[in-house]
Order: C-alpha cells, then sequence, then structure tokens
C-alpha cells in the first residue's frame, strides 16, 4: 500500500476537516494518508511514496525555511504534488504578470517591486480608482491585505514600508462585484474540472475567508467563464494534481484574482463526488 504525506503545518497536524474527507476514499483505492507537519526536523520525507502539499498555512511568515523545505524535498527525491518548481513560482504572486502576458484576464494590478516607494494616492488618481486593496506578493490568508481611498492614502505609508521590505505589493481596484456576486472558485484535480464555490464577504467586510465572517456556498459558473479558468489551468502546461481559479465576473468577463497551486483549500465538502474525484487523482500521479 502506497504511503502518502499530507504537507501540513503544526497549527492543523491533524489535517484540516475539508483534508480529513479524503483519508478514507484513498484508503478505499489503496492508499494510505499520513498528515506531516512541513518544518517537523524529525520526519523522514524519504520514506513516504509521495508527498502532497496541503496545509502549510503558515508558510509565509517562514518564507526562506519553507524554500529551503522544498530543497530537501527535492534532494531526498520524493516525488511532491504539485512539483516542487510549480510551487516555487507560485509562491509569489508575481506570477499573474505571467498569466496575464500570456492572454489570461486578470485584475488590474500595480505591481511595487519589494525594495521600492510607492505613492498610493498618485497610483488612485492615475488609475482612476476611488478604492483600493493593497496586499503583499507574498501572502496567505488575506494577511496584512486592506481596503484604501484617495481620503485614506497618506496612512498607508507605515503599513506599507515594512512589507515593501520582505516581498512586493500589489495594488488593485476593489471591485463591488465581491460584495454583489461573490468571489468564484473553480477546482480542478489533475487538470480535470470538479466543482465551484461562491465565496461571499460578510456585511461590511471586503475578505471573503470565513475566518473573517465570509461564506462558502455551491456555485455553477458558465460555461464561458469556466473554459477561461480551464485555459489558465493549461497555462503551466505539468499535469498538476490540483489548482483552484478564483477570480470575479466584471460585466461579462472573468477576471483572474488568483491561480492557486501551492496550498488551497480545494472545497470538498461542497460536491457530493469531490472527495472521490481528489483520489483518483492522486492514484493517478502515483502511477
Amino acid at each position: 500500500m502506497p504511503v502518502i504525506a499530507y504537507a501540513t503545518s503544526l497549527a492543523l497536524k491533524d489535517l484540516t476537516r475539508d483534508d480529513q474527507t479524503t483519508v478514507e476514499p484513498l484508503r478505499e483505492r489503496g492508499v494510505e494518508v499520513r498528515p506531516a507537519v512541513w518544518n517537523d526536523h524529525d520526519v523522514d520525507w524519504a520514506a513516504f511514496d509521495a508527498v502532497i502539499i496541503r496545509s502549510p498555512w503558515d508558510y509565509h511568515r517562514h518564507g526562506e525555511e519553507f524554500l529551503e523545505w522544498l530543497t530537501t524535498l527535492d534532494r531526498v527525491g520524493v516525488p511532491v504534488h504539485n512539483p516542487t518548481d510549480v510551487l516555487r513560482w507560485n509562491l509569489d504572486k508575481r506570477y499573474l504578470r505571467w498569466v496575464e502576458e500570456r492572454g489570461g484576464s486578470v485584475v488590474p494590478t500595480e505591481w511595487v517591486e519589494q525594495g521600492a516607494t510607492v505613492n498610493v494616492a498618485e497610483v488612485l488618481e492615475r488609475r482612476g480608482w476611488k478604492n483600493a486593496v493593497l496586499k503583499p506578493t507574498i501572502s496567505a490568508g488575506a494577511s496584512d491585505t486592506w481596503v484604501t481611498s484617495l481620503a485614506r492614502a497618506e496612512d498607508d505609508a507605515a503599513k506599507i514600508a515594512p512589507i515593501l521590505k520582505r516581498c512586493g505589493l500589489m495594488i488593485q481596484p476593489y471591485l463591488a462585484e465581491i460584495a454583489t456576486e461573490g468571489e468564484l472558485s473553480m477546482l480542478f484535480y489533475g487538470g480535470k474540472y470538479s466543482h465551484a464555490v461562491r465565496k461571499r464577504p460578510a456585511l461590511g467586510d471586503f475578505r471573503v475567508q470565513t475566518d473573517y465572517g465570509g461564506t462558502v456556498e455551491p456555485a455553477n459558473p458558465g460555461p464561458a467563464v469556466l473554459s477561461e479558468a480551464q485555459r489558465i489551468v493549461e497555462l503551466r502546461g505539468e499535469q498538476l494534481l490540483y489548482a483552484r481559479v478564483d477570480g470575479v465576473v466584471v460585466g461579462e468577463e472573468f477576471q483572474l484574482m488568483e491561480l492557486e497551486l501551492l496550498e488551497p483549500q480545494l472545497f470538498f465538502p461542497y460536491h457530493p463526488h469531490a472527495a472521490a474525484r481528489w483520489a483518483e487523482a492522486v492514484v493517478a500521479v502515483l502511477r
């Protein structure tokens, strides 16, 4: 029986509830799952038949250590899913520029490089944005992310400075559709579309994460949206075990917010066949 590691964090050493739902479908297919904390130095990664990155949700606070861990996985030769080169590429949200250069429809973004300075008010005036969202290019769970405006832009400097010491900064227009229509997350296992969810922020907030009061419900994106999401997934050219395409429909156009290939929540409980589809995709990469 193949034994695979679900790489997780200490705070989630027993896995997320979502990931727990996939343990039995994999066991039924002859695969044993064991949780393994990514920065636990006692873990023998070479002992596993594969490592699947699932919930190391503290990685953005330990950037150098996380990259060193990926190098360790490469050195021991254990198969990793998604592959470590994909993980490194996806770690910094500057990958969105790569997607846009290849024809993907991405939310308009002002990019500020690490170590640079920025006048947020000037950006908003030049772009014609009344309100904007600021966030680091390396982050997770909406950490260090906030909404600003021309009236508040001068107060942003104190929060921006420490971000630009460690990574880049993204400035994007605040999209009212996030509150009115919700953010779509489309789930792909083994490169094949499985299902979708719609995430909505709590009243008066902009963050869709449940940690901030956001809600999640099943969704049925239209054919044009699904086609664009599939095209974005296929841009990488690799056989990805998992991908989550996050975005919002503005007018009639789907605009990508994130292509999650590193450690996304995969929303297994929101479709009756999702856990089984996942298990089949895992078995396929183990062959």
